[in-house]
């Protein structure tokens, strides 16, 4: 999985089933596509051949093909690790981001966009594949307390949604401070109160992957239109395609 993807998806996902299982909206098939809540936010990132090339140099991490029978846990591995610290452009994270959802049966999310502002504000647009959860689950090693928590509400989504997270997110010494100003789900937003109601498992949830079986981010901050970050990552990571 991508270097940040765990740690911003972490935002998108956990974002998502606060939202569901505070039972403020349920999808229905068909009508959202009619609304036009599958199609997600533009937040006017484009990137190129070259934003993808730059972004896999500075990570230098080797991804092969794993065989298309492998299945949840199994379809992720990672071998070797090394310490990288680098910046990325809201380009090349868009790029890198894009490009592993095509190669990665279980990644959640497709149609992606991050954009980083000057002020060190992050946001992701984007589509949820909500059928990918259960392999995603496994493949992260997600406990069945939280499968639990989320699986009963699961079931009000009915189609693929857009989601949109806007906020601000550090880490130092692998402690993580975040901060969701905003969430939209399809067109519904939450914000404000509703949203402080979840702030603690979202953060805990990022805490999570922030130290996981394929990463440990060291370091991270936000500012200037990039991520810096400092992390361990492994020298070659195996996914089983789409």
């Amino acid at each position: 999985m991508g270097l940040l993807s765990k740690i911003i998806l972490g935002l998108v996902i956990v974002g998502l089933l606060g939202v569901v299982a505070l039972g403020y909206y349920g999808f229905v098939p068909g009508l959202s596509d009619l609304m036009g809540a599958n199609k997600p936010r533009d937040l006017g990132v484009k990137y190129t051949a070259s934003d993808l090339s730059s972004a896999n140099s500075k990570l230098g991490v080797t991804i092969k093909a794993l065989p298309p029978t492998e299945n949840g846990f199994d379809s992720l591995n990672r071998s070797g690790q090394k310490q990288v610290t680098a910046s990325f452009t809201s380009a090349e994270l868009t790029a890198l981001f894009n490009d592993h959802s095509q190669k990665w049966k279980y990644y959640p999310i497709k149609d992606i966009q991050v954009r980083v502002g000057n002020d060190g504000t992050i946001e992701m647009s984007g589509v949820l594949l909500v059928n990918r959860f259960a392999g995603l689950a496994s493949a992260l090693e997600i406990s069945e307390s939280e499968r639990g928590q989320v699986r009963p509400y699961l079931s009000y989504v009915g189609s693929n949604p857009s989601i949109y997270v806007k906020g601000r997110l550090s880490v130092v010494n692998n402690v993580v401070d975040s901060d969701v100003a905003e969430i939209q789900v399809g067109r519904f937003s939450v914000g404000g109160d509703q949203l402080q109601g979840v702030q603690s498992v979202i953060e805990q949830f990022i805490q999570d992957m922030a130290n996981s079986r394929i990463i440990h981010l060291n370091s991270a901050y936000f500012s200037n239109g990039k991520a810096n970050i400092d992390v361990n990552i492994p020298q070659e990571v195996g996914l089983t395609p789409p």
